[in-house]
């Protein structure tokens, strides 16, 4: 048992696990629900415990989720984990690109900002033109944040 799992995190420092089939989210809260012992309220039972209100995406979230940036997997001895060969990150450039953004935001730059991010992470797709601007103060705690 020692052997299989010093062999399991001997794989998992760069690995992905198989996790299976994807799972809807709401069939999972209404698994949480009828696991707590509660009842779903929708249109076929009005008197039920707990409503699940589907309001759309927000601005940054996503449908799904990558676990892999680059796509690329090995196969392992293993037939369930594989390797993610993922691009290396210099940590020099890393603290470079924040201190270079910290200092554009307290500019207030925001799309040297934008652009900034997007280089930084080349995934990173920016939202343009969102309804709702929002400031944030570095100088503050997050308190500071406002929302025009």
């Amino acid at each position: 048992e020692q052997q299989k799992l010093e062999y399991t995190k001997k794989l998992l420092k760069k690995n992905e696990l198989d996790m299976g089939q994807p799972m809807k989210i709401y069939d999972l809260a209404v698994q949480m629900i009828e696991l707590l012992g509660y009842s779903l309220r929708d249109e076929e039972h009005p008197h039920g415990d707990i409503e699940i209100v589907i309001d759309g995406l927000r601005p940054g979230e996503k449908l799904f989720e990558e676990l892999s940036t680059t796509g690329e997997l090995k196969n392992t001895s293993h037939p369930k984990i594989q390797l993610s060969v993922e691009n290396g990150i210099n940590p020099e450039e890393v603290l470079k690109q924040t201190d270079q953004l910290e200092s554009i935001l307290s500019c207030r730059e925001d799309t040297e900002a934008i652009q900034l991010l997007c280089s930084m992470v080349p995934e990173y797709v920016a939202q343009i033109n969102t309804p709702e601007t929002v400031i944030i103060d570095i100088t503050t705690k997050p308190e500071g944040l406002v929302t025009n």
